[in-house]
């Protein structure tokens, strides 16, 4: 459930984004902070209750510090600059992604079936991180752009890592089942 509840709230944040032509600093900076804010109380959800499939709790929870951290600082400081906002979200998205690909390629439960969304979800995380970096300053309605269209990448991406967990969720239920009424 708290797979699809970040699901949903990053797409909702990215298809806000988009739609908000002249969108203020201020509210750019409290939207993709709201969405970072939810990422991180995600992960922590995660460490608590033991469902770090591919990353461990410890890895889990620093991301989790981190993106709360991150999203305080947008909060705080959002009204700064373009570059400030840039900065953060281009550090939390690149070192997310970072982790989400190492989780996955390093971690536990590596495997073609669970390697390759959240891979993609990574790569494609580093790679917006980059691009935030690199534009730095340009301008508000270039950022906005650049993380709108990437939350929705990502809102769909977890969603359908959602619905896949639920499935093999469910698989497993019924493995279960049928193996205790075989007894």
């Amino acid at each position: 459930m708290p797979l699809f509840a970040l699901g949903c709230v990053s797409l909702i944040v990215g298809i806000i984004a988009l739609a908000w032509p002249g969108i203020s600093l201020t509210a750019a900076a409290v939207l993709f902070a709201i969405q970072v804010l939810v990422y991180g109380v995600f992960c922590f959800a995660r460490a608590a209750a033991g469902e770090s499939d591919r990353a461990g709790p410890v890895v889990m929870g620093f991301l989790g510090t981190f993106a709360l951290i991150v999203g305080v600082l947008a909060l705080r400081d959002g009204g700064a600059s373009v570059a400030t906002l840039a900065t953060l979200f281009g550090v939390f998205w690149f070192a997310a992604g970072a982790l989400a690909v190492l989780a996955t390629l390093f971690g536990p439960d590596r495997g073609p079936r669970s390697m390759g969304l959240p891979t993609l979800a990574g790569c494609l995380a580093v790679v917006v991180g980059i691009i935030t970096l690199a534009i730095g300053g340009t301008s508000l309605g270039v950022l906005t752009a650049i993380l709108g269209i990437w939350l929705l990448v990502f809102g769909a991406l977890t969603l359908a890592m959602a619905v896949m967990a639920r499935s093999a969720g469910r698989g497993a239920k019924g493995r279960r089942r049928e193996a205790a009424a075989a007894h």
